[in-house]
């Protein structure tokens, strides 16, 4: 039996850790550090660690065959070197392939340079020679904008500059104010018209195994309002992405992203997440990569994988993915994830200690399953830990019983200040 390690506490990584609990010759799967979700699952176990070091001892101590890393922040600050230095197999980009998503102006030149179907950008480290930018654009064009900050910013480093007036507090808050990391670089990227969707795959550096579609909700209220989020909602697979968006994503995004990997270096094993702009002719334009599964995007993905995980992680791992890729099966049907997040989230991610009622009634329910992000388990209860809580997954044969699924369960579980949006997936149907 294979013991497995998971490295994060969201609800990703209680996703990923659940999954490969149920593979086969799979025995512990290890939670660094895990959440009140993992404390609870059996064949789970969470791990404390304090820094690099300590996971690596703990890795060997408790015999872990491979390390999976789930958050972004630790591959850009080089675990998946570390491990490898010290002999442990980790699944998960190196801090030089990182850059893909630590380094949103480093992406830009890459998805030019590699001729990636993605919008115009310009680069700034200035903030008034940005401003100089938009004033001409503004000036002679209709076009919008978006300002992003150049480093990692939990999903929330991309600001609207629609007019003139946005662009500037956008640049402020960026440049001068740097309110994202150090603020010494921001990329002004063209806005696309269209909906966003998600592609996800599996790479040994090589070559990439798609994952089915989704479609995030990032801003935190309905409609599409408010501020941008880590993510509250998700379902798959996305109606958007048909057979014509999928060739051209093969041929424009896919493809030429595969030999930019090889010709910078960058093919480690990994996930690759594509951040998408379809139009209406199914044209797909890259926003953004990320180099891990996308978080809610994996709740509600890796429901439909029928086929165990672990074959997959070490063939990538190996660098033979195709070949360990030969027999991947997918459940038919659609799952939607509902994000129950604090009610100030995502300005203020709340300090408040409080008891979460109704799990367990909610996955009563046959095809709901709940993920938990920001909890802790004491005494056998489960309360919140701040920002978001839960993700309150439903599988079912179509889109509309999945949502009517997860909403259902969702009136199951309370408390205080609970916050979530009642548009999940509406758009699809």
């Amino acid at each position: 039996m294979k013991n497995l390690m998971v490295v994060g506490s969201g609800g990703r990584e209680h996703a990923l850790a659940e999954k490969l609990k149920r593979d086969k010759g799979v025995g512990t799967v290890f939670c660094a550090p895990g959440n009140g979700g993992t404390a609870l699952e059996e064949g789970l176990q969470n791990l404390a660690y304090k820094d690099f070091g300590d996971l690596a001892r703990k890795a060997k101590d408790n015999d872990v065959d491979l390390v999976m890393v789930g958050p972004e922040a630790p591959l850009a600050e080089g675990l998946a070197d570390f491990l490898q230095e010290k002999g442990i197999s980790v699944f998960g980009f190196d801090e030089k392939g990182a850059r893909l998503e630590s380094s949103k102006a480093y992406a830009a030149r890459f998805k030019q340079n590699y001729s990636v179907s993605s919008p115009d950008f310009e680069i700034f480290e200035e903030y008034d020679s940005a401003l100089s930018y938009l004033e001409e654009q503004f000036s002679r064009s209709e076009k919008r904008f978006w300002v992003k900050a150049d480093e990692l910013c939990g999903g929330k480093g991309a600001l609207p500059a629609f007019d003139l007036e946005e662009g500037r507090r956008a640049l402020h808050e960026l440049l001068q104010e740097k309110k994202c990391g150090l603020g010494e670089r921001v990329v002004i990227q063209e806005h696309l018209t269209g909906e966003e969707a998600t592609m996800q795959a599996l790479t040994d550096g090589s070559s990439l195994v798609l994952l089915p579609s989704s479609q995030d909700h990032k801003q935190v209220y309905e409609g599409g309002k408010g501020p941008n989020t880590g993510g509250m909602g998700a379902y798959s697979p996305a109606p958007l992405m048909d057979e014509v968006a999928r060739a051209n994503f093969k041929r424009a995004v896919m493809k030429p992203t595969i030999e930019g990997l090889g010709r910078e270096g960058l093919g480690n094993p990994g996930a690759l997440y594509f951040g998408l702009m379809v139009d209406p002719s199914g044209k797909p334009q890259v926003l953004e990569y990320n180099v891990r599964f996308g978080d809610p995007e994996t709740q509600v993905v890796f429901r439909l994988l029928e086929s165990d995980l672990y074959p997959l992680l070490r063939g990538a791992v190996e660098r033979r993915l195709n070949s360990a890729a030969e027999d991947i099966s997918w459940r038919d049907g659609a799952v939607v994830c509902v994000v129950l997040s604090v009610s100030g989230y995502p300005t203020d991610y709340g300090d408040e200690h409080l008891r979460v009622e109704g799990v367990d009634k909610a996955e009563e329910r046959e095809g709901v399953k709940v993920y938990h992000a920001g909890t802790t388990l004491e005494d056998g209860e489960i309360y919140t830990a701040g920002g978001r809580v839960l993700n309150v997954t439903g599988y079912a044969s179509s889109l509309a019983e999945a949502r009517d699924l997860a909403y259902r369960a969702v009136e199951e579980i309370d408390f205080s200040g609970m916050h979530y949006r009642t548009d999940i997936a509406e758009s699809a149907l």
